[in-house]
């Protein structure tokens, strides 16, 4: 016989999801300077023309880790000073072709630069990198300051050849050191990065920092559950439930005490097989 039993056997699954999720985006002109310190002066200086990214023709990068290279430098402040006239001259040796060699010999007309190799100074070097010492001594001609001069206002530039232009650099509020928050040193071997270039300019120039505009999007989302049940059938043998004790099935064949291993267990009528001959209720009593 047949019998389906209901386990009531209920499987649960929940997914559970953020409910009102909130993205933020910045909405700048780089996508790789998102939460970069500099990122504010950056913005200022792409706004007004002085980069224009580190991709091209896309632009939508600032590269701002990247090391300033000489040429870079020389295409930076050409921006920012507006500098137009070379004097007709090819100023230096080692950057015909030069993807930056217009900027240079600007920058060499406007006594900014004037080379790499002294005494010479045929050379330009415009894929090494800039130092910050160096970037001192081009922004002081730059931009004219002298002011400062022996102000020995840090303690890792004595005897450096940029001491000098790194005073004058700091009196005119353009660095503030390398070693927040005591900034006593300047660190004028360690190569400029853009983002921190970024930053010399914008203070040089007066721009004030532009924060990008934030877009904020708010998503909603549900939790579903979905409840299973399942039923279980559960096939029982052919039992005769005149015998309770044991799963004994019913004539025929007709079964004598001798035919099974069970004794003294419960007999119900109508004890079809005879095991309780002494109707007591009980079957094969020993």
């Amino acid at each position: 016989m047949a019998k389906r039993t209901g386990l009531g056997l209920s499987i649960v699954a929940t997914l559970v999801l953020v409910v009102g999720a909130v993205v933020a985006s910045a909405a700048g002109r780089f996508t790789d300077d998102d939460g970069n310190t500099h990122e504010g002066n950056i913005e200022a200086i792409a706004a007004v023309g002085i980069t224009k990214g580190c991709n091209p023709p896309v632009n939508t990068l600032y590269c701002p880790g990247d090391n300033v290279s000489r040429g870079a430098m020389a295409a930076f402040l050409g921006r920012a000073l507006n500098l137009t006239d070379d004097d007709g001259r090819d100023w230096f040796i080692d950057d015909n072709g030069h993807l930056f060699e217009n900027d240079i010999n600007r920058l060499a007309a406007a006594g900014i630069t004037r080379g790499c190799n002294p005494p010479a100074n045929d050379k330009y070097c415009p894929d090494g990198s800039v130092t910050r010492g160096a970037m001192a001594a081009f922004l002081v001609r730059a931009f004219g300051y002298s002011d400062g001069a022996g102000a020995d206002l840090f303690d890792d530039d004595d005897g450096s050849t940029f001491e000098n232009d790194i005073d004058r650099l700091g009196t005119a509020g353009v660095t503030k050191g390398c070693n927040p928050p005591t900034n006593t040193k300047y660190c004028p071997g360690e190569d400029v990065k853009r983002d921190q270039m970024a930053t010399f300019l914008a203070r040089a120039l007066g721009l004030k920092p532009i924060t990008p505009s934030t877009t904020t999007t708010t998503s909603t989302t549900t939790t579903s559950t979905t409840t299973t049940s399942t039923t279980t059938t559960t096939t029982k043998p052919n039992c005769d439930p005149a015998y309770p004790d044991f799963c004994i099935p019913p004539p025929p064949p007709d079964l004598n005490c001798s035919d099974i291993p069970q004794k003294n267990f419960t007999v119900l009528p109508p004890d079809p097989h005879g095991f309780d001959g002494d109707k007591n209720g009980f079957g094969c009593e020993t």
